[in-house]
């Protein structure tokens, strides 16, 4: 028995996508992606606990070379990708809050699995550059069987830095999925989800405005919600008639 999680990458910038869908890689299988015996060494490569965990957990690639100093203060952001506008910039992400925490808007993905399924966004813990340096993960789980939203990496400067350094190809977020069974990954087209008003994805997005003040909605009123509209039947129906692999 497998699970197949179906994805697709989220085009931000309105009427005129900023960062073209032919520059998204696919997600990448990190067993794939590390070599355990060269990695791990011999030994420790023989750990199935470590071992395993690599098969179901993929990585998130960045399509863009972005290098942004914002300063010690973080009030003076000084960008030296030499074509990026400043109007370009609010597209790709957002200033840290007070806490130095920000996301990467260019870098978001869908996904939704016909199963009960959880994923877990974590950190490129096995990546070792400058943007692992400087960075760490914001991690959250949500079942992407019983919501949908955009998954959109967040991180935490480190103490005293304040300088984002990320190459083209970078891996900007793990994912893992949280079963024992084989995942297979399937690419749909969602243009048609965030192009659409009246969406799954823009109905889910809007859910939490629309509460009383100084509430919000749990993840299970969120997913109990989404149920009760058949949305988790709507959205494979979309997905089987938008489905590329």
């Amino acid at each position: 028995m497998s699970k197949t999680v179906y994805w697709a990458p989220v085009i931000v910038g309105g009427d005129w996508p900023l960062v073209s869908e032919l520059k998204f890689y696919d997600l990448e299988r990190l067993i794939k992606r590390i070599d355990p015996i060269e990695f791990f060494g011999p030994a420790s490569a023989r750990c199935p606990a470590m071992v395993d965990e690599l098969k179901n957990t993929f990585a998130l690639k960045s399509p863009l070379d972005l290098h942004i100093d914002f300063g010690p203060d973080f009030n003076r952001p000084q960008c030296f990708n030499e074509t990026y506008s400043p109007e370009l910039l609010e597209q790709f992400i957002n200033q840290p809050n007070p806490h130095r925490i920000f996301q990467l808007s260019y870098a978001q993905v869908l996904m939704y699995c016909e199963d009960e399924l959880t994923m877990t966004q974590l950190h490129p813990y096995y990546e070792d550059n400058e943007f692992t340096e400087n960075v760490m993960g914001v991690s959250g789980t949500m079942d992407i069987s019983s919501w949908l939203r955009p998954v959109q990496p967040g991180f935490k400067f480190k103490s005293k830095k304040h300088v984002l350094n990320i190459k083209d190809g970078d891996a900007v977020a793990y994912y893992r999925f949280n079963t024992e069974e084989p995942v297979v990954m399937k690419r749909f087209d969602a243009k048609g989800l965030y192009s659409d008003r009246a969406s799954i994805m823009q109905s889910c997005l809007a859910f939490k405005d629309h509460k009383p003040q100084r509430h919000t909605y749990s993840l299970k009123a969120s997913y109990e919600a989404f149920k009760r509209a058949r949305y988790n039947k709507k959205m494979m129906k979309y997905i089987k008639e938008n489905l590329l692999d």
